[in-house]
């Protein structure tokens, strides 16, 4: 099959289509990913065959940015030139069997994918790609102005139902889907899992990896049991045997995935461990 993947935002930050795309060329498809110019992608994704990337960037008019009925009027014509464009002209010309694409943003991807989807069925002599949709978020509940976001949760509510099929991150998304939306119909959870190349890495490769980044964490640290010698990292330190083993008094390392948006406030963590910290 030939499968068009759709990020309407930045390939390099979009991990979860990226899996997609990789799990769709280990089967044996052709894939197409469409989105802005930006990060690199993941290495999996290097020089692979089946495989074409289409970016483009939508120029920012900033001066519009203050009258907000214009600059959003300018932001929905242009993504949809700009998106259209790339659908339409940049594609290879292969038969499209399937388009998948990343919703937020849903205006005015959703409403793109399902118009290109109409006018293949044309030109592919009756044969229609089918539309699925990936459902990271509502689109509408990112939005912070109470007209726009009304207009777009009406416009979500009457585009998204004539998708052929949908994903989602999570049970209560499939839940709201069918409650709020009628979305009953090809609706399958997908939880979000990482590919092979993310692994625990053994002491030795944690102390090697550490050991470039001495000092920036030396300077993060002042606790004098925290200081580092030659053969020693914040976590890490090498016996005279040569052997690599954590350190018995290293300082705990949490990491996070998270953005930090209003919707994902990162904040609440920071406070909780000033409380944590405040009671030890």
């Amino acid at each position: 099959m030939h499968v068009v993947v759709v990020v309407l935002g930045d390939l390099g930050r979009s991990p979860r289509m990226q899996y997609h795309c990789q799990s769709l060329l280990e089967a044996g498809h052709h894939v197409s990913f469409v989105g802005y110019t930006g990060e690199a992608l993941i290495p999996a994704l290097e020089n692979q065959i089946r495989f074409y990337v289409i970016r483009f960037h939508v120029p920012e008019v900033n001066v519009l940015r203050k009258i907000p009925p214009l600059y959003f009027l300018w932001r929905f014509l242009s993504l949809s030139l700009y998106l259209s464009s790339a659908l339409l002209f940049s594609l290879p010309k292969r038969a499209v069997d399937f388009v998948l694409v990343q919703n937020p943003p849903a205006l005015p991807l959703l409403a793109i994918a399902l118009i290109y989807c109409r006018i293949q069925a044309w030109s592919q002599r009756g044969r229609r790609p089918g539309l699925i949709i990936d459902w990271h978020n509502l689109g509408f509940s990112m939005l912070n102005s109470s007209t726009v976001l009304k207009v777009a949760k009406t416009y979500e509510l009457a585009v998204a139902p004539y998708a052929d099929g949908h994903l989602t991150v999570t049970k209560a998304m499939k839940d709201y889907l069918a409650r709020s939306m009628n979305i009953t119909k090809n609706v399958g959870v997908l939880y979000d899992q990482p590919p092979d190349m993310f692994h625990p890495l053994d002491v030795s490769e944690q102390h090697e990896l550490l050991c470039k980044l001495q000092n920036s964490f030396a300077e993060a640290f002042s606790q004098p049991y925290w200081a580092c010698e030659e053969h020693q990292t914040l976590f890490t330190e090498r016996l005279d045997s040569g052997e690599v083993q954590h350190r018995p008094r290293r300082p705990a390392l949490v990491m996070s995935s998270t953005s930090w948006t209003p919707d994902e406030d990162f904040g609440l963590l920071l406070t909780a461990l000033q409380l944590l910290d405040e009671r030890i």
